[in-house]
């Protein structure tokens, strides 16, 4: 198998059909413009299954077509699917294999990981499919939650129906190095911490207002 030139394909959809099933190889760097170039509006528009070019990208690492896609259709970074889930979502949802860190980080330079509709963070995905994976996935999905967190207030981030990264994540604690399970455990402190504050602070402000 070698590398066969972009001009046999229809649309860049095709194309990526055949990357997906190895009926081509990976292009080199100096002709990955030249293929989003040839393919013109192909390179906006949705498959059957609602899906752009730059989705199908992102779920399969393509990370060097992705930012010549970019590059040249920049509105390309702004699509979401049938479901309102943009670009991002792909990056971190892969079956049956798990998204790669690597990727998501080169992502990160390309697109917007704006909250879904819902409120879900990407930290929301990542965490659900981090306590339903093979013990084997569980450390690249480690790799990957840990390109957003990097305080333990960024476990704290709820989505629309109040569910924390943190909340999940402490299910599987067994999982977790000693090193990550203080990083969690910190996070924990600090939420407590706080509601004992705002538990303080609740009977101080009430007396206050009753004194004026």
């Amino acid at each position: 198998m070698s590398y066969t030139h972009h001009q046999q394909y229809l649309s860049l959809h095709t194309f990526l059909a055949a990357l997906e099933d190895a009926d081509v190889l990976y292009p080199p760097d100096k002709d990955k413009k030249k293929i989003i170039r040839y393919f013109g509006a192909s390179a906006l528009q949705a498959n059957h299954r609602g899906c752009t070019p730059l989705m199908r990208m992102a779920s399969n690492g393509y990370d060097g077509l992705a930012k010549a896609l970019v590059n040249i259709h920049p509105k390309a970074a702004e699509a979401v699917d049938p479901y309102g889930r943009p670009v991002w979502y792909y990056c971190v949802t892969r079956d049956p294999h798990p998204p790669a860190a690597n990727s998501i980080a080169h992502f990160r330079t390309l697109i917007s990981f704006d909250p879904l509709p819902n409120g879900d963070h990407p930290t929301h995905i990542l965490a659900r499919d981090f306590l339903a994976v093979e013990a084997h996935f569980k450390t690249e999905y480690k790799r990957c939650l840990f390109q957003f967190i990097k305080t333990p207030e960024d476990l704290l981030v709820a989505n629309g129906a109040g569910e924390r990264v943190v909340d999940l994540l402490s299910q599987r604690m067994d999982a977790f190095t000693p090193h990550e399970q203080e990083f969690i455990q910190q996070a924990l402190n600090e939420e407590q911490h706080r509601r004992l504050s705002s538990e303080i602070d609740a009977p101080a402000r009430s007396a206050m207002t009753r004194k004026i």
